[in-house]
């Protein structure tokens, strides 16, 4: 209670029906101690007679959570359809007859993603925004040309937000032993971030991964360079990594951290003093929470950071898609992992260190 409790929601994940039903009847005693009861209990048990069976979707802090094929999903503000007159259907749209970044902030902020786990759409009209912060739009001023069509391709795409779900439970079925943590960073030259995945081990010594978070930001407006952005990512992913371990009961068997620059794997393996004050305190940043060995190369096509650095259509986030499963290779015992684990010292030569 003290650890699951948020505001009026009391929320946990068990193991099995026999246990759940225990932490239940333990609740309601302590609850009633204080004169108080509990509204109503909701379960992912189909069978269990105390759940309210009068829908499968339910609030959870913001989203819908299916308690039937156990999944989140979105639900977006229906307002805001019948206000631009959307037929999400037949996916036509008729946009406002005036677009503006007031319109545009108020749409974005229609989607309630917590987790990040539509960041890769998301992501789309925050680099809109930023083009019209670059081009000195005021709030109210009407916006035309490329920037309203991709409003409104942005507006359409938002139909389909409602097809799309995620697994709410982070271990398979079948898993066995601690579970990997995997995170993913990379930067493009409008935005960086990083993405989190489970690693489980199966019963039949396959593998799975699932995506638990991600975070993004968009680069700043003065123009800074690719390394130093790739660096921000991997900053993001060290405060990501740290922030979902502490808050997750699995104990992690192992880490890794994947960028797919190696000048930023080479600087990760300096020592931070070495470097400038941008550079240094961020590296003082990751070496404080994490290990060299952690830190790995991959080629930019297994990198699955890059989806949230440019943007990526609702059903393309399927739960058959790369976003929500990782890589093909993390279905692979790690010796078959296209990861480079040495150390490459050229790119860090004094003239590109002078660059950085």
């Amino acid at each position: 209670m003290l650890n699951n409790t948020y505001i009026d929601d009391i929320m946990d994940s068990f193991n099995g029906s026999e246990s759940a039903q225990k932490a239940i009847e333990e609740i309601n005693l302590v609850i009633e101690k204080g004169g108080f009861s509990i509204k109503k209990w909701v379960t992912s048990n189909t069978n269990d007679e105390e759940v309210d069976i009068n829908t499968n979707d339910h609030h959870v802090l913001g989203m819908i959570w299916d308690r039937v094929k156990d999944v989140l999903k979105y639900q977006i503000n229906s307002s805001m359809f019948e206000k631009y007159n959307v037929n999400g259907s037949m996916f036509n749209i008729s946009p406002p007859e005036r677009v503006t970044k007031r319109i545009i902030l108020s749409c974005m902020n229609t989607i309630f993603d917590p987790l990040g786990l539509l960041a890769p759409y998301t992501m789309k009209a925050k680099l809109l925004m930023k083009n019209l912060w670059i081009q000195k739009f005021e709030w109210d001023d009407e916006i035309d040309g490329i920037d309203r069509l991709k409003f409104v391709e942005f507006l359409k795409e938002m139909t389909s937000i409602k097809d799309v779900v995620f697994k709410r439970s982070l271990k398979p079925e079948g898993a066995v032993g601690e579970p990997v943590l995997i995170t993913f960073s990379d930067a493009s030259k409008d935005a960086f971030g990083a993405c989190c995945y489970l690693r489980w081990r199966l019963q039949d010594n396959t593998y799975t991964s699932i995506l638990i978070a991600s975070k993004n930001r968009v680069a700043p407006l003065k123009v800074i360079s690719i390394v130093r952005l790739e660096l921000c990512g991997a900053v993001i992913a060290k405060r990501l990594a740290q922030f979902v371990e502490s808050e997750m009961r699995f104990n992690i068997e192992k880490r890794y951290f994947f960028v797919d620059s190696e000048i930023v794997r080479s600087m990760i393996a300096k020592e931070s003093h070495a470097f400038k004050t941008f550079v240094a305190v961020r590296l003082g940043e990751i070496h404080e929470a994490t290990k060299v060995q952690e830190w790995h190369w991959i080629n930019t096509v297994h990198n699955v950071a890059d989806w949230i650095t440019r943007g990526k259509t609702p059903t393309e986030l399927n739960e058959n898609s790369i976003w929500q499963n990782g890589p093909c290779f993390l279905s692979k015992t790690e010796t078959e992992w296209p990861i480079n684990r040495t150390i490459i010292t050229d790119p860090l030569s004094e003239e590109n260190r002078v660059a950085i």
